[in-house]
């Protein structure tokens, strides 16, 4: 069995799957990215 013909059987599980990937992407991964952009060096006035 070809490996897209193992994914088509088990399509249903993946569906349940997915709603909790997609909430611990939002929710716990990009969270982070503002965690990065807090330590970085930021000037207010670039040219002064």
């Amino acid at each position: 069995m070809s490996w897209w013909g193992y994914v088509w059987r088990r399509r249903y599980l993946y569906l349940m799957i997915a709603p909790a990937i997609a909430y611990y992407a939002i929710f716990h991964y990009l969270p982070l990215y503002g965690a990065i952009i807090a330590f970085k060096d930021f000037n207010i006035e670039p040219f002064a």
